[in-house]
């Protein structure tokens, strides 16, 4: 189990496994250790929480605890290997949402890339929404068009596409 604040990437009660220090690698992160008592303390204001395993482990977490998380925090399994709970009510699309109220942007005007299910209420506000060339069937399914995966330029190439 990870958690997270401003400042860390903490992994609660334990030494990290292999998926988190490969996850923390790619958030460029260092990763701190921290047990439930400190991370319920106060002390921290958490923003997310994340399980992350083998895709079987991950499945027995999501079966056993998925509806009893959701009553209380926005959950999603954004990876095969991930499992997310965030505040209730906060997801990529609320973001989206908020920051275009402030900026007075119409969701027709609003481009989101994304390659998870994390992304898939993002992809379905914007007005175009694009899925990643290395998403899931499912998420490609869901969006507007597909670019090129995130190790082929795949932003940029929908940037050059649609904005451009």
């Amino acid at each position: 189990m990870t958690l997270f604040d401003e400042e860390h990437y903490f992994v609660l009660g334990g030494k990290p496994n292999p998926i988190v220090q490969y996850d923390a690698t790619l958030v460029f992160a260092d990763l701190t250790e921290i047990s439930l008592e400190e991370a319920t303390s106060g002390k921290y204001r958490m923003f997310q929480g994340m399980f992350l395993g083998t895709k079987e482990q991950t499945d027995d977490f999501e079966q056993r605890f998925a509806d009893e998380l959701c009553q209380r925090f926005s959950g999603v399994r954004s990876q095969p290997v991930i499992y997310e709970a965030m505040p209730l009510g906060t997801t990529k699309a609320s973001a989206l949402s908020r920051l275009a109220e402030i900026l007075d942007i119409q969701p027709s005007e609003i481009m989101a890339m994304g390659d998870a299910n994390n992304d898939i209420e993002m992809l379905e506000f914007a007005g175009l929404g694009i899925a990643m060339g290395n998403a899931s069937d499912h998420v490609k399914s869901l969006a507007d068009a597909v670019t090129a995966s995130n190790e082929e330029d795949g932003v940029a190439r929908a940037i050059e596409k649609y904005i451009l």
